[in-house]
């Protein structure tokens, strides 16, 4: 598995993990799409989420699942999600999650 995430994958990886952090529930492509600016389609987004499942670092039990996180998106956003998850106040934008 190498590592090459773009920035768009790394925000969605970010707010994948602090909707998880927020909500303790699988994530989909349309609460993405629903709660977050990113300027990309739900077919983008889903897309994006394929890579990071062949990656490892989301799990999904089938096709429109929504996913969980695997021990590798903690490990690569964990500093990040620390502190998401001490500030997160409710409000979403694209750019608090880019690192």
């Amino acid at each position: 598995m190498k590592n090459s995430l773009t920035p768009r994958r790394k925000a969605i990886l970010n707010i994948i993990v602090a909707e998880y952090i927020k909500t303790a529930m699988p994530v989909a492509s349309e609460t993405i799409l629903r709660n977050y600016q990113i300027g990309v389609s739900s077919a983008t987004i889903r897309n994006d989420m394929v890579f990071l499942e062949k990656e490892g670092y989301i799990a999904r039990p089938h096709t429109s699942a929504g996913c969980s996180l695997l021990p590798r998106a903690i490990d690569t956003t964990w500093n990040h999600s620390q502190r998401l998850f001490h500030s997160f106040r409710g409000t979403t934008s694209y750019s608090r999650f880019i690192q």
